[in-house]
This record gives C-alpha cells, structure tokens and sequence, in this order.
C-alpha cells in the first residue's frame, strides 16, 4: 500500500481522458431506456481510495478508448455533500454504502457493481463482454 501512495504522490497528475458528465438520474434512465450501456463512477473529494481508482483506473488511455469503443455513456457521481443527488441514489437506488463503487448498468436490465480499490482489469472484463457500439 505504501508503495501504490508514494507513486500517486509521485506520477504526475494527468488531465482526464474520459467524457464524465455529472450525474442525472433523468439522463441515466433515458440512456438505459435507449439500452445504452451506463457506467456511473461514484466518488468523493474526501475519498482517498476513490482518488486512487481514478488515478489507476480511469485516467488510462485503454480504459478510455474502451469506453467509447463499447459506446459506453460515463456519468460521474459525486456524493462529496450528503444530500447530493448522487449521494442519496447511492444508498436508495443503487442499495450501496459508500464510495468507490462503480456501477456499470448494461442492456437487458442487467447491473455490474465494482466495489473498493479495482483494477483496470476488473473493469475491462466486464467492459469486454459488451458488443462494439457499432453492434447497436
């Protein structure tokens, strides 16, 4: 663990490459109801293990790629205030306890929960096993 916090110290800090939009619990069901895959990064400024999956996880060019590749739309949820509508989805909705957690809400009602510290690996296997969004 040591090691993981001196390298985010380190690494220099890198613009985001994916298309976040903030989180709208109407724009979500309106891509759902386009059986549109949905993936919702919950996160919090106060969150250190969150900060950690953005850096390892989601600032990769990879990841990224395979996102608009599988047609994936990105919703960024933010439950830093505890009456943030992505705070209080997080619990009600989504039935999760706190952050990192991303939910990955996939065509025929199906739904992926990645929980704490995840890899690109954990993400890219779920992401990998939906068609190319030129499939739709």
């Amino acid at each position: 663990m040591m090691a993981v916090i001196a390298g985010w110290v380190i690494l220099p800090v890198q613009a985001e490459v994916i298309d976040w939009q903030d989180y709208d619990a109407v724009l979500i069901e309106t891509a759902v109801g386009e059986d549109k895959p949905v993936l919702i990064k919950f996160t919090a400024d106060w969150c250190s293990s969150c900060s950690v999956v953005e850096r390892f996880v989601y600032m990769r060019k990879d990841i990224s790629e395979l996102i608009k590749q599988k047609g994936v739309v990105a919703f960024k949820g933010d439950t830093t205030l505890a009456g943030a509508p992505a705070t209080v989805d997080l619990a009600k909705v989504y039935h999760e306890p706190g952050v990192p957690v991303s939910v990955l809400l996939l065509p025929v009602g199906k739904e992926e929960k990645l929980r704490g510290l995840i890899g690109k690996d954990d993400l890219k296997e779920v992401l990998n096993s939906l068609p190319d969004a030129a499939d739709y």
